[in-house]
């Protein structure tokens, strides 16, 4: 693994020890105000400053980032087991039911992502389950491809073929043979969609459709306090939007420290 992966590994490692350990960092809870200590700039006392209500930013960007990884963790998870299942189903039978699944990813993809996201929310209420069923609904695709590519190849190989002659069944086949062999790409997709979920996640919440503003993420924390900017408080829009900045490229050094070593060392597992 490469330095810069090294790094995104440590930093994203800290982010999460900070977001689980919030209750016990921070001396102020999210949500409370403090109007006799609005708008105060960074501190000992304020570390991030505090917003025109007096409430401290650094608090709740710890907490907010609680739910913006959550969010972003629970869609990978999800868009991973489903593009997973779909790449292999594809890659291995071919045919109809090929063609069909790969036509609905091609219908997905034909729209940014965060377009049909922006459409389905702006029908339903924001929370939390809304929208990481909407990233997971339009976030799969990408693995799905990847995976069938890689069972397309492996299901020729010599291994597969002979499971097949002394007559494995297919389930037997997809489980034992492919599973293993689709985890190490599936597992470097599944990074790329923590950092996709967390700026997904971000825009819609800054947007307003995303996560309400009683539960902080980095992105209703920046959507709530865009006025500040107009009066010279720049630091409630500026540590969040640094930590989301961050966090996307530690996460992206990640994966693409994984990509390498997982091709540098890539060799058929045979079951």
């Amino acid at each position: 693994m490469n330095k810069k992966a090294y790094a995104g590994a440590c930093f994203l490692s800290l982010v999460v020890l900070i977001a689980v350990l919030a209750p016990h960092i921070c001396n102020y809870h999210p949500v409370d105000t403090s109007l006799g200590d609005a708008s105060l700039p960074p501190s000992r006392e304020h570390l991030f400053g505090t917003d025109d209500l007096g409430r401290d930013v650094f608090c709740r960007c710890v907490f907010g980032a609680r739910v913006s990884l959550a969010v972003a963790f629970s869609v990978a998870l999800i868009t991973t087991a489903v593009g997973v299942a779909v790449g292999l189903v594809c890659g291995y039978t071919g045919g109809l039911v090929d063609n069909i699944l790969m036509r609905a990813v091609d219908i997905l993809n034909s729209l940014p992502n965060i377009i049909i996201s922006i459409v389905i929310l702006a029908f339903l209420k924001p929370g939390i389950f809304n929208v990481l069923a909407v990233l997971a609904f339009t976030g799969w695709t990408a693995t799905a491809r990847v995976v069938r590519s890689e069972a397309f190849s492996l299901k020729t190989r010599e291994f597969v073929l002979a499971a097949r002659a002394l007559g494995a069944p297919d389930a037997h086949i997809i489980f034992l043979h492919l599973l293993p062999n689709v985890l190490a790409p599936a597992l470097v997709a599944a990074t790329f969609s923590v950092a996709h979920a967390i700026l997904a996640e971000a825009t819609l919440s800054f947007l307003g459709l995303g996560i309400p503003p009683h539960e902080p993420s980095w992105g209703n924390i920046m959507m709530e306090e865009m006025d500040d900017l107009m009066v010279g408080v720049w630091w409630t829009v500026f540590f969040p939007g640094v930590l989301v900045v961050s966090t996307v490229l530690a996460v992206n050094f990640l994966g693409e420290g994984l990509k390498d070593a997982l091709e540098t060392g890539k060799g058929d597992r045979h079951v």
